[in-house]
């Protein structure tokens, strides 16, 4: 797995053009369909073409919006979590015991682990309450 921190122009530019996160979403879901939909033509399969989006669409352009906020904030400790599997002992991440989960995103670790519950639930994804994802979320 390769982690880079993401192109803070893009991202800026991405999350300043939408006012509301559901928009946002969606335009990232379709914009997702769009390259697979690509992909699928290149390789000279036939794609398919759902009229709406499915609920998986939207859960994949929210996952991929979450891991492009953390590349901006948290790129240091994602590759720290990648190689050592902790985070260095000056991060700020250090008290919320880290873990990156099977989707590529920082969630929170801990004793849940071993509860019966979601993963989601469990293990919830790590946002800086600053950058521009969580104040749109925050609106909405």
């Amino acid at each position: 797995m390769l982690i880079t921190a993401a192109d803070p122009k893009f991202s800026d530019e991405l999350f300043s053009r939408f006012s509301d996160y559901f928009h946002l979403r969606r335009a990232v879901a379709y914009w997702r369909r769009y390259f697979r939909i690509l992909k699928a033509v290149s390789k000279k399969q036939k794609p398919e073409r759902p009229e709406i989006l499915t609920a998986a669409e939207l859960r994949d352009a929210e996952i991929a919006l979450c891991r492009v906020a953390q590349r901006d904030m948290f790129a240091e400790d994602a590759a720290d979590l990648v190689s050592k599997e902790r985070v260095s002992p000056s991060s700020p991440l250090k008290w919320l015991n880290p873990i990156l989960h099977g989707d590529g995103l920082i969630r929170v670790g801990g004793r849940l682990s071993n509860a019966a519950v979601p993963d989601e639930v469990k293990h919830p994804i790590v946002l800086l309450a600053k950058h521009s994802l969580s104040i749109l979320l925050a609106k909405s």
